[in-house]
């Protein structure tokens, strides 16, 4: 299987979405344990959303974010410069960027 059909099977299961058609749960962990690019994604990718959900709830909060928006932005950088990245995860870097940041940070509002 190639990785980038992995690395979009990876974010459907990380977003709780179905799988694409022909990908099973067992052919992406067999994958994922064999391949150490994509196990750095899946992590990279889960610590993500768990960043911007945690930012999320600091925003709604109507915190700052404090930690959490230099732990983001952090790992925003790494994924920008990661050669190991697909397109995905740039797309939802730069997205979480632009959406998130400034909800991170406290100034201003999500869209």
């Amino acid at each position: 299987m190639q990785c980038s059909r992995v690395r979009t099977a990876l974010s459907a299961r990380l977003d709780g979405e179905q799988l694409p058609p022909g990908v099973t749960g067992g052919r992406l962990d067999a994958h994922v344990a064999g391949c150490a690019d994509c196990r750095r994604w899946s992590a990279e990718a889960a610590r993500l959303q768990r960043l911007t959900r945690s930012a999320s709830d600091a925003a709604d909060d109507g915190g700052g974010g404090g930690a959490d928006a230099a732990a983001l932005d952090g790992l925003l950088d790494r994924l920008r410069g990661s050669s190991v990245r697909g397109d995905a995860v740039r797309g939802e870097a730069v997205r979480g960027d632009a959406v998130w940041g400034d909800a991170v940070r406290g100034g201003g509002e999500r869209s």
